[in-house]
């Protein structure tokens, strides 16, 4: 059998800063309500990617994305792969699910075998869905962490470990 291509796009380097949202068309009300929800997560999304991105620049670390990648960075020691998702209460476990299998997947495209993986949330695993922590970290290997009021990053002590620089 004949070994498989990986074709995924090049990484590019991320430069600059969160752009300014555009404003929402006229549409009826049920339609705003989905598109304002959607664009919230979407700026949401954005958020995380430009404000870790910030962190990792100070770190001296180079950023670069593709349409798949959401962050990817590297310095002369080290790599970190990076899926962030916008989460709550009640979708945290789906986020969580739908990140894990894209941090795998990309990794995989992008042939990225030494990526330490990361989970980027907005909020942190809480109350009922705790576990996933330990999960993502123990059974998994991916370090999670969630934007904190500071407007930094933070996370559970496997994940600082491995990137001191997370906390604000």
């Amino acid at each position: 059998m004949a070994p498989l291509t990986r074709i995924a796009p090049a990484l590019v380097p991320l430069i600059g800063s969160l752009p300014v949202p555009k404003p929402l068309a006229p549409a009826v009300i049920t339609y705003l309500v989905d598109e304002v929800k959607r664009e919230r997560a979407r700026r949401g999304h954005e958020e995380l990617v430009f404000r870790m991105a910030e962190i990792l620049r100070q770190a001296g670390y180079e950023c670069a994305r593709n349409v798949f990648v959401d962050l990817f960075a590297a310095s002369s020691s080290s790599q970190f792969l990076f899926e962030m998702k916008t989460n709550t209460l009640t979708n945290s476990v789906a986020q969580v699910r739908k990140a894990v299998s894209q941090l795998y997947e990309y990794s995989y495209q992008q042939d990225l075998p030494s990526a330490t993986l990361v989970i980027v949330l907005e909020r942190p695993l809480v109350g009922r869905v705790a576990w996933m922590v330990n999960y993502l970290v123990d059974a998994r290997g991916i370090l999670p962490v969630w934007a904190n009021s500071a407007g930094g990053f933070t996370g559970p002590p496997a994940s600082v470990a491995v990137m001191p620089w997370l906390p604000a």
